[in-house]
């Protein structure tokens, strides 16, 4: 599940980065909700802390989402 979001926000990034934002938006909401989901099943408080670091990470969020805010 994990890799499958990493994927998601990899796809993200490039419509991004295509001016896509609507597909962006898309798949950015789908890693959310996987990494949040990888989030709830981890049993090591480490491993949690390192994927919420993921994803609250401003600096992997587009600017341009950012100022949908």
């Amino acid at each position: 599940m994990l890799s499958r979001a990493l994927q998601k926000a990899n796809t993200a990034v490039l419509l991004d980065n295509a001016s896509n934002f609507e597909g962006a938006v898309q798949a950015y909401g789908d890693a959310c909700r996987l990494l949040q989901q990888v989030m709830i099943r981890s049993s090591g408080e480490d491993d949690k802390r390192k994927l919420d670091a993921i994803v609250s990470d401003k600096s992997l969020v587009s600017p341009f989402l950012l100022s949908w805010r």
